[in-house]
Order: C-alpha cells, then sequence, then structure tokens
C-alpha cells in the first residue's frame, strides 16, 4: 500500500506491530523529513509504504486510520478465502485457457511461465 496524501507535523496515524505482539493504536507525527515521519511511539516510517524503518528490524506499519487498518485485514481475509474457493472447487466446464490468462491478467499474475509441454 502506497501513502498518496502528504501526511504533517501533529497527524494522527494508526500503528499496528509486525507479527506476535499485536500492539496497534493511534500515534501521533513528531517530525517530517524527506520520505520519514517521525513517530510519538519512536518508531520512524517510510512515507511511501507506511512501514517502520528497520532499526535494525522493521516494527511495524502505519495506517491512516483505524478503520483503514481493519479494512486492509478484511480484505486479506477474503482473498484467503477466494483462493481456498478456487483450490477445492471443480475446474468448471466452460473454462478455457484463454479465460484462465484473463484471470491471471487481471490479478496481476502475469502468464504461466512454468511450460509443462504445452
Amino acid at each position: 500500500m502506497k501513502s498518496t496524501a502528504t501526511i504533517e507535523i501533529g497527524a494522527s496515524l494508526w500503528w499496528v506491530t509486525s507479527a506476535n505482539s499485536r500492539e496497534e493504536g493511534e500515534v501521533t507525527v513528531l517530525s517530517v523529513e524527506g520520505q520519514h515521519a517521525w513517530l510519538s511511539n519512536g518508531a520512524v516510517i517510510d512515507l511511501q509504504t507506511m512501514n517502520a524503518v528497520a532499526d535494525p528490524v522493521p516494527r511495524g506499519r502505519c495506517y491512516r486510520t483505524r478503520d483503514e487498518h481493519l479494512e486492509s485485514l478484511r480484505l486479506l481475509q477474503e482473498w484467503a478465502d477466494f483462493v481456498v474457493d478456487v483450490r477445492s472447487t471443480a475446474l468448471p466446464k466452460a473454462l478455457t485457457v484463454a479465460d484462465i490468462g484473463a484471470i491471471r491478467q487481471l490479478l496481476g499474475i502475469g502468464p504461466n511461465l512454468r511450460g509443462r509441454g504445452q
């Protein structure tokens, strides 16, 4: 996810830590310099990705709001459910190789380059 709007000093963002700790909450932007913002929790984020800058490892990321974070979680869950549904569904009779190519393109996957004796 890329940030498109400018983030200013004093802005409130929603912080979510990486992996297991599940720490999250509102943080304040203390300063902005170039492509980085310093936050009230001590983290520094890249303003393009909203990911924490490694120190030595990234600690988390920010979202503009809690709702944006929750929507990203819903999207990830929908995607996971979709993948499970596709894997557990029988091959539709009317589906063609061209159809699969179009689906791959829509999803941004690119062509199948596995070369299985085509």
